[in-house]
């Protein structure tokens, strides 16, 4: 329903402004709104998440019929069908290197992270015997205890920080589309300049 708002609204906004400036302006919400998902922990609620979910696809709707606009309003008639058709396998192959080169930085920064919390915790450190302690006194009154007490505390601190390393590479997957879409930002604004020339 948003979506479907949203394209028309999008049009609206490219008959009362120039098509590439209605992207610009799409593009650069779109990277505060990555900027915001980066701030994103394993305690936001599912209601932020679904508000940063809802305004990137508003953004990102709203920049599809400019650049629908842009290109009727360039090309002549009998070049639309085929530039509406490379348009499309251009946004696919984007949509693949774009999923695929962000997932393999994603694994990267999540094992560089669960590496480092692994080489700098301190099983020596008060805090880990406070929360190994309590870990423990929980598990007894669940009803386990002795070794087995031991290991699932043990295994529950790593969880937590295996997910706490999941949580830092998603953030800074996040900041690194959002540069991506800084980047594109320039250029969709180098396009509004060669737009607005005669």
């Amino acid at each position: 329903i948003v979506s479907g708002f949203t394209g028309v609204l999008a049009g609206k906004l490219s008959d009362l402004f120039p098509p590439p400036l209605v992207v610009i302006g799409m593009m650069l919400a779109l990277t505060v709104i990555f900027f915001s998902f980066s701030s994103v922990t394993a305690l936001t609620t599912m209601t932020v998440i679904v508000g940063y979910v809802i305004m990137y696809r508003v953004c990102m709707n709203g920049s599809v019929t400019p650049l629908t606009v842009l290109l009727v309003q360039r090309l002549g008639t009998d070049q639309v069908r085929m530039a509406q058709g490379l348009l499309g396998v251009v946004r696919s192959i984007g949509s693949v290197l774009g999923v695929t080169a962000t997932s393999v930085f994603f694994e990267r920064r999540r094992a560089l992270h669960q590496l480092t919390s692994y080489d700098t915790y301190n099983l020596s450190s008060p805090e880990h015997q406070n929360t190994l302690y309590e870990l423990k006194l929980f598990l007894h009154k669940a009803g386990i205890v002795g070794s087995s007490a031991d290991l699932a505390a043990l295994g529950t601190i790593r969880r937590q920080m295996d997910i706490e390393a999941i949580t830092l590479a998603f953030q800074d997957s996040f900041v690194f589309i959002c540069a991506c879409f800084l980047m594109a930002s320039v250029h969709i604004l180098y396009l509004f300049i060669r737009y607005r020339q005669p």
